[in-house]
């Protein structure tokens, strides 16, 4: 992350921390949530 935000500065386009959470954060909730889906799928409905 620390990179990319590097290599975008001197390319010229700043990316602030607001804007690296406004996409950020939806996409780790959508990620937390389809492993949280398949965890309960896979052990309690399945019970594989």
């Amino acid at each position: 992350n620390v990179i990319v935000v590097g290599m975008s500065e001197k390319a010229g386009y700043p990316i602030t921390f607001v804007r690296f959470l406004k996409y950020g954060v939806p996409v780790t909730i959508l990620t937390v949530a389809l492993a949280m889906l398949y965890i309960y799928l896979r052990y309690y409905v399945l019970g594989i």
